[in-house]
């Protein structure tokens, strides 16, 4: 799962938030904060992905991995929902803009 977060995220780095900086004042701004947030993100998801990568370490703290899987995880998908609501809709719009 990390491989594909990363992987996703080098994309988005190198392809999306690029792209959007050209686009116009407020998707440059818009992808900036958004890109910032997910920094934030990244990290906490990665310091998960390390606490928690040995099936030993689940097995001797099951209830506080399900804790700090459901805070990560809940972290991350109120962003996904904030993009598909926010983001995505305001890059559509700003394509038919320059159009």
């Amino acid at each position: 799962m990390s491989g594909v977060i990363k992987l996703h995220l080098a994309v988005e780095d190198s392809v999306l938030y690029p792209a959007l900086a050209r686009g116009g004042a407020r998707l440059a701004r818009m992808s900036q904060a958004y890109q910032n947030e997910m920094r934030g993100i990244v990290a906490d998801y990665m310091e998960f992905a390390g606490r928690w990568n040995l099936a030993s370490r689940l097995a001797a703290a099951p209830e506080q991995f399900r804790a700090d899987a459901n805070r990560v995880l809940r972290t991350v998908y109120e962003r996904i929902r904030r993009e598909d609501a926010e983001f995505y809709p305001a890059i559509e719009a700003g394509s038919h803009m320059s159009a």
